[in-house]
Formats: structure tokens, sequence, C-alpha cells
């Protein structure tokens, strides 16, 4: 319900419950007043009967002042007789020497009242007047002053209750309405529309502070933007680097890489030139040429792709390929640390930057050999694993299911006091020249931004990274 119809309500309710009080106290009084109204008439009329029949009494008779009360019984709506003094009522009043009224109620439910006065005539004579008369007037009093407060009670609820609506609609109910539109526009983004609310109390304070507030939100997000924008190119650069420093690594095993084909395009053409080939040997060496000529052209595509700085390009890939390609990297220079590589698993799809999560497995694999000193097996298992995410990626925390990919090698483990740290931009436990700490951090942010997670385990000996990516269509 509306501000202004609770309003209204409430001011209804408490303008009924104030009327409604005062009706009642008011036909209460009214009661009491007609009912000390007819008592004291009561008492007038038996002491003014109850006199002229005394005085009559003690010059004329007896007979003559009864005469006097049945005449004033025809003469007034009341009922007036004569009571003896061995009547009770006329005992009792004339005990006490004082009248006496009393409510009573007939055997037909009417009600009516009786007042009894006394009167001593003389030493040897007294009695006592009763007065008794029928209360259906009050009733009707009554009944008129109820329909009279009423219906000023309904007359002075409706009159407030179209003015507090009509002030409530206008003063309240409008200026909220258009509070209420400007919040929605602000949560849409729209801090650009001023409102307009020409009111001189708090709804127009307020207004005038969803203005400011919205001013100061334009800045507050224009400076977010170019925060976030630099922010993503500090990023980019950072991987960018990381990926030149791993090419780097790179670097002898690929010039090993292309040795092998450039010795065969070497010897084959020194045959062809020399005449040592003839014939068919000819056209075998040519085509040994352009094979060891694709062979290198690949390799050298392999690394240009890895170096090459540019946007994320997600798409729904196997991930089991996409970690051996990277693996196919890194090959030489596992093979001159003495590193075995073993690639475990089977078809997993994920939505994914190739190119990011190849720098991923590359980074975490080059890590694990630099851990492995003596060399070793260095296994990659791909799989997929129902996990619950941590609070930072899942709020709600429930299951669900994911593409792991775990490295596990068999170094020197990462002490437990920087476990905290790893992942921190240029923390590094390696010695002078063996990396930068970038590459950990770099890896963190890329399976962030794919809505993942990485995790680590380390003893004493051996270290597992496992990386976490949604399936296809989780990301």
């Amino acid at each position: 319900m509306k501000l202004a119809y609770k309003l209204t309500l409430a001011f209804i309710a408490g303008t009924c419950l104030i009327l409604s009080v005062n009706a009642v106290r008011r036909v209460q009084r009214e009661i009491a007043l007609f009912e000390r109204y007819v008592s004291r008439e009561h008492r007038v009329i038996g002491r003014t009967v109850g006199a002229a029949a005394v005085a009559v009494w003690r010059t004329e008779g007896r007979e003559r002042a009864m005469q006097v009360i049945r005449d004033a019984d025809q003469q007034h709506e009341i009922q007036i007789r004569w009571l003896d003094g061995s009547d009770a009522d006329a005992t009792v009043a004339l005990s006490s020497g004082q009248s006496s009224s009393t409510l009573l109620t007939g055997p037909h439910g009417e009600r009516f009242r009786k007042t009894v006065v006394p009167v001593r005539v003389d030493a040897g004579h007294a009695g006592a007047i009763e007065l008794s008369e029928s209360l259906d007037e009050e009733g009707r009093y009554i009944e008129k002053t109820i329909l009279d407060t009423f219906a000023t009670t309904v007359t002075l609820v409706a009159v407030c209750g179209i003015l507090a609506m009509a002030l409530g609609v206008w003063l309240v109910g409008r200026p909220m309405r258009r509070l209420v539109e400007k919040a929605r526009r602000v949560g849409e983004g729209d801090f650009n529309t001023p409102l307009e609310l020409r009111q001189h109390d708090e709804l127009g304070v307020l207004a005038t502070e969803m203005n400011a507030m919205c001013e100061r939100l334009v800045v507050a997000t224009d400076r977010a933007d170019a925060e976030a924008e630099a922010r993503i190119a500090t990023l980019e650069q950072l991987r960018h680097a990381d990926r030149l420093t791993t090419v780097g690594k790179l670097a002898s095993g690929i010039a090993h890489e292309l040795g092998t084909p450039l010795n065969v395009v070497s010897g084959r053409a020194r045959m062809i030139i020399t005449g040592e080939a003839e014939g068919q040997e000819v056209v075998e060496s040519a085509e040994v040429i352009v094979s060891a000529s694709r062979r290198m052209t690949t390799i050298i595509r392999q690394l240009l792709d890895f170096a090459r700085r540019r946007g994320p390009q997600k798409a729904e890939e196997d991930v089991h390929d996409v970690v051996r390609r990277a693996l196919s990297l890194v090959g030489h220079l596992m093979e001159k640390r003495g590193v075995s590589l073993e690639l475990v698993g089977g078809t997993a799809l994920a939505e994914i930057d190739t190119t990011q999560i190849e720098q991923v497995v590359t980074n975490l694999v080059v890590n694990g050999a630099q851990a492995m000193v003596s060399g070793g097996l260095l296994t990659v298992v791909v799989r997929q694993v129902s996990a619950i995410a941590p609070p930072d990626v899942d709020r709600v925390g429930a299951r669900r299911q994911w593409v792991a990919i775990a490295v596990v090698d068999q170094g020197r483990g990462i002490p437990a006091e920087d476990l905290s740290h790893i992942f921190e931009p240029f923390y590094t436990t390696k010695g002078v020249g063996e990396g930068t700490g970038l590459g950990l951090s770099v890896a963190y942010g890329i399976v962030q931004e794919h809505g993942g997670f990485i995790t680590v385990e380390s003893q004493t000996r051996g270290t597992t990274f496992t990386v976490h990516l949604p399936t296809g269509g989780q990301s």
C-alpha cells in the first residue's frame, strides 16, 4: 500500500477513535443529565403536590386532599399517587426524611423511574407522594443523541479523510513516486537526468541530495572506468611480459627443435646441388625438405602465437588438446632439466581462451620443473570433477562440475609460510635469475577471469596445482 494511503488510513483511524470516545462520553453525559433532570423534576412536583395536599388536608379534610393529588395526576404525564404511612416505600422515606429515586424494570422489559417524597400532615397523619414516569422518552432522546453524534462523526471522518488523501497524494504520494522513478533510473545507470521537485520540505531536500549523489556517481563512475581500463591494460602488459619471459626460457629448446630439421634441409639441399641425388632421389629429397620446412613453420608459429599480445577470445575447446599443445612447447626445456612429462586424461570441454590457458599450463609446468632440481616425472592430469568453489567465486557455495587441470611435480615442495603468498605479484621463493614472481599471479588472474579458481597442495616433497575451469556453458 502506498504511503499516502497508509497515512490517510492512520489519520482516519485516529479521528474515528477520538470522535468515538467523545461520542460515548457525550452520550453518557447526556444520560446523566437527563436522569438528574428527571429526579429533580420528580422531587419538585412531589414536594409541590405534597404541600398543597397537606394544606387542603388541614383545612378541608383527607378526602379533599386526595382529590388534589388525583387532579395533579391528571394534569401531568407523570403518575402521582398517595402512599399511606404503612406502605413500605413510605415508611422508608419517612424514616430517612428524604426523597428516594429508583430505576425499575417492568414485567415486559419496560423501564421507568419511581420517586417517593415523604409528607407529614400532623403528628397523627403521615405518608408519601409516589411519582412514576416511563423512560421511553429518555430512550428516544438517547437514540436521537446517538444518531446525531454518528452523523457528525461520519461527516467529520469523510471530510478529514478526503482532505488527508488529497494532501497525502499531493505532498507525499506524488513526490515519492518521482523519487522512486529517480532511484530506478539510478539503478539502471542513468545518472544524468536531474529530478525537479519544487518542495521546501524533507522530500525536497532528499531530491536535492539525490541529484548531488548522481553528480558524484558520474564522476566516480568515470574514474572507476578509467582505473578499470588502466588495470586491464596493466594486466595485459604483465601477462605479455610473462609470456615473453617464458619464450626466453623456451628459446634454447626451440633452437634445438629447429636444429634437426635445419640439418635435414641443409643435407638434402647439398645432395641435390652436388649431384649426389639423381632421378627419383631428387624428388624424395625435395619432399623431405618440404616436410622439414613445414615442421619448422609449425614450431615457429606456435612460439609466435604464444608470444603475441591479443585480447581474450573464448570458445568451447577440448582442454586436453590445449594442454597437449602447451606441453609440446616446453618439451625440450623439460628434457634439458631431466624432467619427463606425462599427460593423463581424456576429452574435457570448457569455454576458454586457448592462448591464455596455454600460458597458465606453461607457467605451472615450468614452475614445477624448476622445483625438481634432480629431475623426475611431472604429471599433468585433465579430468572432470565435482567441487565447491571458494566464496569469492561462488557465494552460494553449491557443488558444481569443473574441468580440472592438475600439475603434479616431485619437487622440494612449498613451505607452509609461503603458501598464502604464492599468488601475489612479484612474490617468489626462487633464486636470482630463475623467476620474476609474475607467473603464478598471472595464472591466478587468468583463471579468475574464466570464472574458475586454483588450489594448491604441497608436502615435504611434491606440489600439486589444480586449475578448476567451469564446464561448457557455465563460465
